[in-house]
C-alpha cells in the first residue's frame, strides 16, 4: 500500500482532485492512527500504516489541490483528543468528520483543501458494530458461497456428556473470532468450541437438570453481550431468561421469569429481541427497564396479519426489520421497523412438503441479499428462500 501510495502521488499534478478510499481495520495506538491491511499480531508503528505518514506523502505534491480521504477503518477513543469532531478551519463540528490528528502534523500548500472523512460512533465505528453481530443478525458476507459439504465444528459423531460431545444442541452462537457456542440442550449446558478446537470449554449450567443459579434445564438458545460481558440465555425448562458472567462466576440470575422462550437475538444497542411463546408475540427490551416493546405479534393467538402462533424464532437485519419463525403457523413472517402487521415471506397457508410449504420452522437466518435460511424442521430439511420468491 505504502508504494502504491508513492507511486500515485508522483502522477498528482496542480488543482487535482485526489481520492483516497480505504476499507478494512484500524487502530488507534498511543494518539496516532494506525490502518491495518492484514491482522497484524505485533507492534503496530512496523506492522501497520501510519495515517499521518499516508497525509504527508499526499501534501506537497501540488497547489489548488482537493485531498479526500475517505475511511472506513480507524476506532474512536472518547479518551483520544485526536478524535474530536473539527473542519480542517478548526470550527466546531457537530458530527465527527475531521479528525484533528491527520491535519495537525500536515502542512497545507496554499488554497489547498484537505478533507479527512471517517465513519466514528460512540468509541467503535460502523464496520466494528457489524463484525461484532452474529451471524443470525446479518453478518454473512455479501460474497458468501454457501458450501454443500460441511465440516464438523463441535461434537463427536455420538452423544454423551465429555467436552468433546454433544447431546441434542438445539441452539448456536457464533462470534466474531469464529467461536461457537452451543446450547447442549439434553446437558443443559452451554458450552463453547474455540475455532479449530476439538474440545470445549463450560459456560454456563453443566451441574444437573435444576432451577438453581448454576444450572440451567433444556437450554435452547442464547447470545454473547460484549458490552456487558455475558450470556443471555433462553432456559426454557425453567420458564425463565437468564444473564450469566463470561468469567469469574460460575451461576446466573433471572432477568425474566415466568419467559417460555426458545429464541432470542440482539441489536447493535444491546437490546434483546426476545420470543415468547406462549403469548405469541416478539417483544423488544432493554436489560434493566421494566417495560417491554411489542415488535411483532401480540395480538392473541393466530394465523391474521398482526398475530403469531408460537413464534420459536427470531432474526433483526440491518434495517431492524424482524423475521419471526412463525412455528403454529408453519410459516416465516417479516414486521418492518415499527409495522404494525407482519408480512409472510416463506411458506405458506398449510403446513406440507412441497417447495411452497414449510412445516413446523424453527431457526432462520437471512443474509445480505434477503435470502432466507430455514431450518424446515417438520420436514427434515434446510430451505433457502430467495426474496420475493413464491416457493423454496
Amino acid at each position: 500500500m505504502e508504494r502504491a501510495i508513492s507511486e500515485f502521488c508522483t502522477k498528482i499534478i496542480d488543482n487535482d482532485c485526489t481520492l483516497m478510499y480505504f476499507s478494512g481495520h484500524g487502530m488507534e495506538a498511543e494518539g496516532i492512527n494506525y490502518l491495518l491491511p492484514i491482522e497484524p499480531r505485533y507492534d503496530p508503528t512496523s506492522n501497520c500504516i501510519d495515517l499521518n505518514a499516508v497525509l504527508k506523502g499526499l501534501n506537497n505534491c501540488g497547489k489548488n489541490l482537493l485531498n479526500i480521504i475517505i475511511l472506513d477503518a480507524c476506532r474512536a477513543d472518547k479518551n483520544n483528543d485526536t478524535w474530536k469532531g473539527k473542519a480542517i478551519n478548526q470550527q466546531e463540528s457537530s458530527k465527527p468528520a475531521f479528525g484533528k490528528a491527520f491535519t495537525s502534523n500536515v502542512r497545507i500548500p496554499v488554497d489547498s483543501q484537505f478533507a479527512i472523512i471517517f465513519s466514528s460512533d460512540s468509541g467503535t465505528v460502523s464496520f466494528a458494530n457489524y463484525i461484532s453481530i452474529p451471524l443470525r443478525s446479518g453478518g454473512i458476507d455479501f460474497n458468501a458461497k454457501w458450501k454443500q459439504n460441511g465440516v464438523i465444528v463441535a461434537g463427536k459423531n455420538e452423544l454423551g456428556t465429555g467436552p468433546n460431545h454433544l447431546s441434542l444442541p438445539v441452539g448456536l452462537y457464533v462470534d466474531e473470532y469464529k467461536n461457537v457456542y452451543v446450547a447442549d440442550w439434553f446437558n443443559s449446558r452451554i458450552v463453547k468450541w474455540e475455532f479449530e478446537k476439538e474440545s470445549s470449554r463450560w459456560m454456563a449450567g453443566g451441574n444437573g437438570k435444576g432451577n438453581k443459579d448454576n444450572q440451567l434445564y433444556f437450554p435452547t438458545d442464547m447470545i454473547v453481550d460484549r458490552k456487558r460481558d455475558c450470556l443471555f440465555i433462553c432456559d426454557t425448562g425453567n420458564k425463565r431468561l437468564v444473564q450469566w458472567p463470561l468469567r469469574g462466576i460460575q451461576s446466573g440470575k433471572t432477568i425474566i421469569p415466568e419467559l417460555m422462550s426458545y429464541g432470542l437475538t440482539m441489536d447493535e444497542k444491546g437490546f434483546l429481541y426476545i420470543c415468547d411463546y406462549e403469548k405469541h408475540e416478539v417483544v423488544r427490551w432493554q436489560v434493566g427497564e421494566t417495560q417491554k416493546t411489542v415488535v411483532a405479534g401480540g395480538n392473541g393467538q393466530g394465523d391474521g396479519p398482526d398475530q403469531l402462533n408460537c413464534p420459536i424464532s427470531v432474526f433483526l437485519d440491518r434495517k431492524q426489520s424482524v423475521y419471526v419463525s412463525d412455528y403454529g403457523n408453519h410459516r416465516i413472517v417479516k414486521w418492518a421497523k415499527d409495522a404494525k402487521t407482519g408480512i409472510r415471506v416463506a411458506g405458506s397457508e398449510n403446513s406440507g412438503n412441497t417447495r411452497s410449504q414449510l412445516s413446523k420452522p424453527r431457526s432462520i437466518a437471512v443474509d445480505q441479499h434477503g435470502t432466507i435460511m430455514i431450518a424446515d424442521a417438520g420436514n427434515h430439511r434446510i430451505v433457502a428462500w430467495l426474496e420475493g420468491a413464491k416457493e423454496g
